[in-house]
């Protein structure tokens, strides 16, 4: 069934459409026994349909226990409300698939069930294109307090755009931000104390040994919008994570962040990748 099914190239460079499929067709043929036998797996396989879900997984945004669909061929109400009826048995307050905007099909059904966007992965080169301002400095340790104070103010973390009870609190944010190991991420901020940026190093790309970085936050004062100070932190960025031997950086964009969204396509280069859809349960 899966040599019926339509793959998307990558935004990624060197991941192809095909290399999407042999990957898929070796991960199946590898875990089929597997997943048949782990409770925690549902398989269900249908008249020229399947659909495979991981239960008691943990959001990686929001801490939430979900269901995750890792692969699907076509998507109907029976499958959903079996899925359902399996999660909800695991504690498990959310479903999410992951759609690829080229699936059209997939892309009219999954409204019609209830299901909602939820992000939107992005990802572009971390190549340098434009130029950098002069007032921007990698961050250091002393910089943590100013980051804690903007993030809390004008940046909180995901907020999901579909699910239930997703936000985080301002202690957590403030306790989190307070004790960032600066050996995981690599950071830049504006001399003036207008903005910052996070990226988190060694993040895992789809289908590819090497690593990428993690576009982690992005954060500029209210009175320095529009004037190019979002765009020239970024690039300090990307010129940062390219000396360090990066390629690829990726992002997560709240699905109602429609700013955020054309600034990164607009205006930072980068492409969509995929668009994560979910529905609570």
């Amino acid at each position: 069934m899966l040599c019926e099914k339509q793959y998307p190239s990558s935004r990624i460079d060197g991941v192809t459409a095909e290399m999407r499929r042999r990957v898929d067709l070796e991960t199946l043929e590898h875990c089929w026994k597997g997943w048949l036998a782990n409770d925690q797996v549902t398989v269900l396989v249908g008249s020229g349909q399947f659909a495979i879900a991981a239960h008691a997984q943990t959001d990686f945004a929001t801490g939430q226990p979900e269901t995750v669909v890792v692969q699907q061929l076509g998507f109907c109400a029976e499958v959903l409300q079996r899925l359902g009826q399996r999660a909800r048995q695991w504690g498990d307050e959310f479903l999410a698939l992951r759609h690829y905007p080229e699936d059209l099909q997939l892309g009219a059904v999954l409204p019609e069930l209830g299901l909602a966007p939820e992000l939107t992965r992005v990802v572009r080169s971390t190549r340098p294109c434009l130029e950098v301002r002069q007032t921007v400095r990698p961050a250091q340790a002393r910089d943590r307090g100013f980051m804690s104070r903007l993030h809390v103010e004008h940046s909180a973390f995901y907020r999901s755009s579909n699910r239930t009870g997703a936000e985080t609190g301002v202690m957590d944010a403030l306790t989190h931000y307070l004790s960032l190991d600066l050996g995981r991420y690599l950071g830049w901020v504006d001399q003036a104390r207008q903005g910052y940026v996070l990226l988190e190093r060694d993040f895992r790309l789809d289908l590819l040994e090497r690593k990428g970085v993690y576009l982690y936050d992005i954060a500029v004062r209210p009175e320095s919008w529009g004037q190019g100070l979002a765009v020239s932190l970024h690039e300090a960025a990307m010129a940062g994570a390219w000396a360090a031997g990066y390629e690829t950086v990726v992002g997560d964009i709240a699905f109602d962040n429609q700013r955020a969204f054309w600034v990164a396509t607009e205006k930072l280069g980068y492409g969509v990748e995929w668009r994560r859809w979910g529905i609570n349960l």
